[in-house]
């Protein structure tokens, strides 16, 4: 198969792999490999801004970060498999999509700092700060 960041070995810890290394489901391999392209889209949106995207999605095999591949693995497969028939899909991978999902959210709202993502940098190697801004707007001149 030619995924964009996946291995064939990253599905083996959330799936059986012989499910997915039988050679005569080229539907299967076709749907697995777009579905890829669509988590790394979907990780990507959450993590935009905050860490370096080129980074994470171009390291090599013992580099990549564990974490996201099991985020890309989770919706991968999700997406894979509930193109089939979303009512009789399993409990426990609609329950790790959304725990997933809810991971995304609170790193892309900042109340959750993975370990080992590299930050965006600038061009003297220095980390770039993200910008926050404040409500200060007060409507109560008398406090």
């Amino acid at each position: 198969m030619a995924y964009t960041f996946l291995q064939d070995d990253d599905f083996d810890a959330a799936i059986f792999s012989t499910l997915l290394k039988d050679e005569s489901d080229v539907k299967l391999k076709a749907s697995l490999e777009k579905n890829e392209l669509k988590a790394i889209a979907i990780i990507s949106s959450r993590l935009t801004g905050r860490y370096n995207l080129n980074a994470i999605f171009s390291a090599e095999e013992s580099a990549r970060n564990h974490l996201i591949v099991h985020y890309a693995v989770t919706i991968t497969l999700y997406r894979t498999l509930k193109r089939n028939a979303a009512r009789k899909m399993p409990s426990d991978f609609k329950e790790d999509y959304d725990m997933v999902m809810a991971d995304l959210d609170k790193i892309m709202a900042g109340k959750l700092t993975p370990d080992g993502l590299p930050a965006i940098v600038d061009g003297d190697g220095n980390a770039v700060g993200r910008i926050a801004t404040a409500n200060r707007r007060n409507d109560n001149f008398y406090i």
